[in-house]
């Protein structure tokens, strides 16, 4: 249930902050850039529909379930409310005919109407164990677990895993007051032809026989073995906690990064046609802003062009961003893997939305004068691991 909330667990990436901007902004800017390209069309994807077809499913099948949970609460309550009832040995026993066999459906114990003269003390210490130990709890969160995620089979295979473990335990409670093993044995035996009213939300006694007189049968672990099992558990959260130590995982990050950058998909050509640059007008690193006339730090280039000049992703990648603000106009990002990015800005406008994915040669907008800009030109970022580098270093 917790796994789906731990977002991108181990994988976060410091990244260059962007300007921030409102819902209301995107959805102009975005409307603005579609309304200026006639010929884009955005289409749904078609895994859109069959994402709400599965949802639907499912939804459907988790309402069925919770349908025939509740339904066995009605069964169980009505069973109580026909029952006779009598006190036995302290406890409080219901009989009735369609019970079969001895069973615990919550805290109730249940028994076959024609055992209401003579219902043995073994099988009364069976019931009881149940119902002290609060099996119903567990039996219920097994049922809520197999009605969310009924589509994993697992589910079945712990449900089935957990009832057989509850009458392990309630086996257990019988032998440590009886202590005749065989006698027991053979009452489980006597009563294996009987076949409970229903599985759903009940703990019948024989159910089930085989798995439980064999573990009856089994050698108890010694306390040297047990002592051991739990010195192992310390031993483990040590050893754990040694490898998260940055000394440790350190190296290892170091030995698996190069084999990790060699296959991502890395930013290896121009933004715009060779032929279509006009100059580069200001390079990567410390360069003297245009407008403010100090010298700051050039996280990209600026390519100068005429306005309308296609740009093209330098590789295939995603549409992160696809927005407008004051200070780089109009502007797109792109995440082409875990370690590159990339950034362009001044546009006049663009063609592509967030969540796209794209291919490297796609035009994703047109080279422009937006945002603080002193002339038509397109400023491009690649940014490595979150960090801003020179793309002329890049291949590009």
């Amino acid at each position: 249930m917790l796994l789906p909330l731990m977002d991108n667990l181990g994988s976060h990436q410091i990244v260059e902050s962007l300007p921030s901007f409102t819902l209301a902004e995107a959805v102009q800017n975005t409307e603005l850039s579609l309304a200026s390209d006639k010929s884009f069309n955005v289409k749904n994807p078609a895994t859109t529909t069959w994402v709400n077809i599965a949802f639907i499913i499912y939804l459907s099948v988790t309402g069925t379930l919770l349908l025939r949970l509740l339904i066995g609460f009605i069964k169980a309550l009505r069973i109580k409310k026909q029952s006779f009832t009598k006190r036995i040995d302290n406890t409080v026993v219901h009989f009735h005919q369609r019970v079969h066999e001895p069973m615990t459906i919550f805290n109730n114990i249940y028994m076959p109407l024609d055992w209401h003269t003579n219902v043995p003390k073994y099988v009364i210490n069976h019931e009881k164990a149940h119902v002290q130990q609060l099996h119903a709890f567990d039996l219920l969160l097994g049922e809520i677990a197999s009605v969310i995620f009924w589509f994993n089979p697992i589910v079945y295979f712990i449900k089935n895993a957990q009832r057989l473990n509850l009458e392990y335990l309630a086996d257990q409670a019988v032998l440590e007051q009886s202590r005749d093993k065989l006698k027991y044995q053979s009452a489980l035996l006597s009563h294996v032809i009987g076949k409970g009213d229903s599985k759903l939300l009940s703990l019948n006694f024989s159910d089930p026989l085989k798995n439980r007189i064999e573990m009856m049968n089994k050698r108890k672990s010694s306390k040297w073995l047990k002592a051991l099992l739990f010195g192992c558990v310390p031993i483990a959260l040590l050893l754990l906690a040694m490898t998260n130590r940055t000394e440790a995982t350190k190296p290892i990050t170091a030995s698996v990064q190069p084999f990790i950058e060699k296959f991502a998909e890395k930013p290896s050509a121009m933004p715009l046609n060779e032929s279509d640059i006009i100059k580069i007008s200001s390079g990567f690193g410390n360069q003297m802003h245009p407008t403010l006339k100090v010298k700051k730090f050039h996280t990209g280039i600026d390519l100068v062009a005429k306005p309308g000049t296609p740009i093209f992703a330098t590789a295939d990648g995603e549409v992160v961003i696809a927005t407008s603000d004051e200070d780089r106009g109009n502007y797109v990002q792109l995440k082409h893997s875990e370690i590159y990015q990339t950034q362009y800005a001044h546009m006049s406008r663009f063609v592509v939305v967030a969540g796209e994915s794209i291919k490297k040669g796609q035009i994703i907008g047109y080279v422009g004068n937006s945002g603080k800009s002193t002339g038509p030109h397109l400023h491009y970022e690649i940014h490595k691991n979150g960090i801003a580098i020179n793309p002329s270093l890049e291949g590009c």
